[in-house]
């Protein structure tokens, strides 16, 4: 439940670069705060501000960027997510305010061994590689989902199934 690994390293290649070097341009360089942490905090500003990308694209001209990466880098979907459990072939993940739900892989790891189990509100960023919809592998844990939440996102689930609304591929490259 997970991309291959050529895609992965290309993706996390460009987009740790690029969110490395956003925090530094924004921020202080302390020693105490951790490469993930980096990371994730840049990755906040640039939720905000998508152009930021183009912008250091254009300034490290150097960086090869495939087009699939950049694609994915710049249609990424920032924010909550219900990661509700595991099927044989992805993560089903659920907007927090229930609008879709993504079958979802991970990049190097499945989600599962990420955040260590399902039924949990999570942080984290989806976008489309390859026709398919991938975690941006920078998760933070909000809270897990109780035993009546999860039957309610259980439900949904079905609906948004049922309506359409729950993609494993992108219909445009599917």
């Amino acid at each position: 439940m997970k991309i291959d690994k050529t895609t992965a390293n290309k993706f996390i290649s460009v987009y740790q670069a690029f969110l490395l070097d956003l925090f530094l341009l924004y921020e202080k360089d302390d020693p105490e705060i951790t490469v993930v942490e980096r990371m994730v905090i840049a990755r906040s500003r640039f939720s905000s501000n998508p152009s930021l990308f183009k912008s250091f694209i254009k300034n490290n001209q150097e960086i090869e960027v495939p087009a699939e990466i950049c694609s994915a880098i710049q249609g990424i979907e920032f924010g909550r997510w219900v990661y509700l459990k595991d099927t044989k072939s992805y993560s089903v993940m659920l907007k927090d305010d229930g609008s879709i739900g993504y079958g979802v892989l991970g990049l190097t790891d499945r989600i599962r061994d990420i955040v260590g189990k399902p039924a949990i509100a999570i942080e984290t960023g989806i976008m489309k590689i390859n026709g398919r919809f991938v975690c941006d592998g920078l998760i933070i844990a909000l809270a897990g989902i109780g035993p009546n939440y999860k039957r309610e996102f259980n439900q949904l689930y079905k609906e948004l199934k049922e309506k359409n609304n729950f993609k494993i591929k992108d219909s445009a490259t599917a």
